[in-house]
Formats: C-alpha cells, structure tokens, sequence
C-alpha cells in the first residue's frame, strides 16, 4: 500500500488490489489477446487496471463515482475479442460501459441499463424505476438489478447476468436489447443465485450459479445441459473448449462439457455431459436411440434425451424408460423443455447404445446401422440390429443411423 501525501490514510497503489481492513477486492478478469492485456476488476478501489502478459502494470481505469467513467462496485471485465473494446459491468450502478480504447481517462463509448428491482423485494407494490421497453412491451427488459457478470461472443453480442432479477440479457453491440432467459427457481432454465458466464467458440454460454451448478445454454438462450459444481466465475478456453469454474476455494476444470446430436428423422436431441468425445441420435422403430463415446477419461456421464411436448405426448405418454446397452436404467424426467436423463458411467473410450422407449415396452429393440460390407465400399446397405450386436457393427466400420441417399 502507499500513503500519497505522507497523512494517511493508506491506499493500493498501482499493481495493487483491495483495501486496508477489507482485505482483497479483485473480481472479474479479462485478456485481449490482440493487445497483450490482462485487465482485472480491482472492485474494492473502483477501477480497472491493465497488465502486460508477463504481469507489468500498465494502467488503471477509473474511479469512483457514478458519472460515465466511473465506477460505483464494478463486478466483471469481458473483452471483445474482434476489436478490444473493454466491456465493465458497473454492479452498483446497475448498468454496463463500454470502452473502445481503454486507456488512462479514457470516456466510455457506450453505457446503458438502470436499476429495475423487477420482482419488488425492496418495493411492497413493485420498483417504480422498471420501465417498459418500447420493443417487448414488458417491464425491466434493458434493466438490471446488481448484475453480476458479463462475456461477449463472437458476434459482439453482450451477455450480462441479471443476478437479483433471476436472469441473463443479451444485447447487440450496440447495447440494444435483444433477449432474456431464465426466472428463479429450480430445474433446467432457472436460476438461485445466477453470477458468472463464459462463451465457447460455437456461442455456447455456460452460466454459474452459486447454489451448486453450472447451466450451458445455445446461441440463442435455450437450456441445454447442466454440470454440478458450484461457482461463481467461468472461463472457457475457445480453442480447445475446456471449461474453467472458480469457486470460493477451488477451481474445478471441465476438458469436455458435452456432445449433442439431433435425429433427423424425429428432431429429437440428445445431449451426453461429462468426459464424452461424440453422441449420434437415430430414431429407432418404437424409440430413441444414441450411441455416446467417451474420451480417455471417462467416469460419470449425464445422458438426456431432449423432446418436444409433441414428441413426448407421442412416445412417452405412459412414460418413458432410458436403457443403457438394453438394460433398463434409473431415469428422470423434467418438465419444461422436455428431457429424459440418466446417470451412467463410461470407462476409457467406449461407446455405448442408450435408448429411450416407452415404459413397459418388451422385446429388444432395433437400431438402424449404416452397413459397410468388408471389401466393398460401393455397397453400403441400411439395416437394424439388435443393441448385443450394435458393438460389433461399429467396430467393424458401420455407422449408426440408415445410409445417406
């Protein structure tokens, strides 16, 4: 700490985090790798500082305040990977800045959002700030109430957690709302206590949730999977799509999250989460089926199988059973998107059927396979096996599914 005018009282100097007596106050992180920067939310002392890759301070950001420019509890950093543009979500003062070129002093090029409690818990007849948004019609949208953290995706797209309203915004680069998922609860798609978020390459977002999990979400906000570890930042490699997840003690590393796959025939998804390389969907005759291989690891594996209303009124009406290699598993269902799950495990690089059939279904089921007769490669052939004999056709070459016409 430094002492500016030699009576107190102390502060962080430049290079340094946090205050006397309140201990560390470093948040959110962020690199440019265009710039060679790191830039870290040094949240205690209200602003952002800027290091170079070998850890050399170079600039700081910032003060408090609430004026554009200043921050009053500022939580998270993202980058904008295609132009550098400094992206700082300002908790307190509700909202975002944006900053094309980060540098001492430097004004922000775009700030929006405002306070809007939307659920009311400080205001018995609802926030009287939530406006309506002149797009949606509905309250709050554009809005934010202590948001806690942000990322941007390939397109320039910003992902904010909306934390105490239970949600996640996405706005356009130039901060025009554009959509919103979640609502608080428990279950796919909803959220306790929602706080951090990171972005593959595919625009994947994968949302941590302090209460014990983290959610992966599409392009376009719909639930896909979940993983079961606390945490309140995520990072995510998008070169290889390893998954990083800090907690209060620890930082739990995830190689692969999940394989999906959609039948064509159907529409039907699966999803496996866990040390998985790949999954194929193919409906097969009176279900689903899917084939999941896992990576050199291994270990415990989510396998869900994703219907629609229409599908699930239509195949599993009495209810529906997961079957692991034929043998029936213990399966549960949740409403909402509609998905079958099961927990198995995988050992090194193996692959197993999965199928989902009607509950009470007797008999073995049939699978459809891509046949490659040995020694001719011009006369493939479509053909259903059972699931003992399914091992040995895709060990011999054959692919799961009928053949391309």
């Amino acid at each position: 700490c430094v002492d500016p005018d030699g009576e107190g009282p102390l502060v962080a100097g430049d290079g340094q985090f946090g205050k006397v007596w309140y201990g560390p106050g470093q948040y959110g992180i962020a690199f440019d790798s265009n710039a060679k920067r790191l830039y870290v939310a040094d949240t205690m002392n209200s602003r952002v500082q800027a290091f170079g890759p070998d850890g050399t301070f170079l600039f700081k950001l910032g003060e408090r305040g609430t004026v554009p420019g200043k921050f009053y509890y500022q939580l998270d950093v993202a980058v904008d990977r295609r132009n550098g543009r400094l992206v700082v979500l300002d908790s307190n003062a509700h909202r975002v800045q944006v900053f094309a070129a980060p540098a001492p002093g430097a004004p922000p090029e775009l700030v929006f959002g405002s306070r809007c409690d939307l659920y009311g818990r400080y205001y018995p007849d609802g926030d009287p700030s939530c406006q309506v948004h002149p797009g949606t019609g509905e309250r709050g949208n554009g809005q934010f109430h202590e948001p806690g953290g942000a990322a941007v995706d390939g397109q320039g797209r910003i992902w904010v957690v909306d934390t105490v309203n239970w949600r996640v915004q996405v706005f356009d680069e130039a901060g025009n709302f554009l959509f919103k998922f979640g609502e608080h609860g428990t279950g796919p798609g909803k959220f306790e206590y929602p706080v951090g978020i990171g972005i593959d390459a595919a625009g994947y977002a994968y949302v941590a949730d302090a209460s014990g999990y983290v959610q992966k979400f599409d392009p376009s906000g719909r639930y896909v999977t979940e993983i079961s570890t606390a945490g309140y930042g995520v990072a995510v490699n998008r070169a290889t799509g390893t998954i990083y997840v800090a907690a209060r003690d620890h930082v739990s590393i995830w190689r692969s999250m999940v394989a999906e796959s959609t039948d064509a025939q159907s529409g039907a998804g699966v999803h496996a989460a866990g040390d998985v390389a790949t999954t194929t969907a193919v409906s097969a005759g009176d279900g689903l089926a899917a084939t999941v291989t896992s990576r050199s690891e291994g270990g415990s594996t989510a396998v869900r199988f994703v219907l629609s209303e229409e599908q699930d009124a239509l195949l599993c009406a009495g209810g529906c059973v997961i079957s692991d290699s034929g043998a029936p598993v213990d399966t549960v269902r949740t409403t909402g998107s509609v998905t079958y799950s099961a927990i198995v495990t995988l050992g090194p690089n193996e692959t197993r059927l999965f199928s989902l059939r009607a509950a009470g279904t007797k008999g073995q089921q049939q699978v459809p396979i891509c046949h490659h007769p040995p020694g001719k490669p011009g006369k493939k052939q479509s053909i259903t096996v059972g699931a003992p004999a399914l091992k040995a056709h895709l060990a011999h070459g054959d692919s799961l599914g009928p053949c391309p016409k």
